[in-house]
């Protein structure tokens, strides 16, 4: 549980369950213009101090999460890779047929896995199994 200055007064403590914004993210050059625009003009309207700071990583983690669910950020790290990766890996090992949508979304974000992975489609249900991933490690 995260501690509090005893001399802070009316000072929120920003919410541990948010999931914090994945540092690859601030690696692909579309998303930086866009979030540096929105923080710009937000920024134009805020005062400043501790508040502010508070609010701009949430508006930050807002802004991360809406972006991500309309765009994709192509996978240049190394990190970003592995986590595409290792969850395709995972999807495969529990033998789960997953949206064809999320399927179709990984394979843009890491376009090398196409090749990586065996795939099984059901196209009734517009669903994907990862048959196989042994290309991938």
């Amino acid at each position: 549980m995260p501690t509090q200055n005893k001399n802070a007064k009316n000072v929120d403590i920003v919410d541990q369950d948010v999931k914090p914004v994945p540092e690859w993210l601030f690696h692909d050059g579309d998303f930086q213009i866009a979030w540096r625009e929105a923080v710009a003009s937000w920024e134009r309207t805020m005062a400043s101090g501790l508040k502010v700071l508070q609010a701009r990583a949430m508006v930050t983690k807002q802004y991360a999460q809406d972006w991500l669910k309309e765009n994709i950020a192509i996978a240049q790290t190394d990190k970003h890779r592995f986590e595409i990766c290792l969850a395709i890996h995972m999807d495969a090992c529990l033998n789960i047929s997953l949206p064809s949508h999320v399927v179709t979304k990984r394979m843009c974000v890491y376009p090398p896995l196409r090749a990586m992975c065996e795939l099984e489609v059901d196209i009734v249900n517009s669903a994907v199994k990862i048959k196989s991933t042994d290309a991938l490690f």
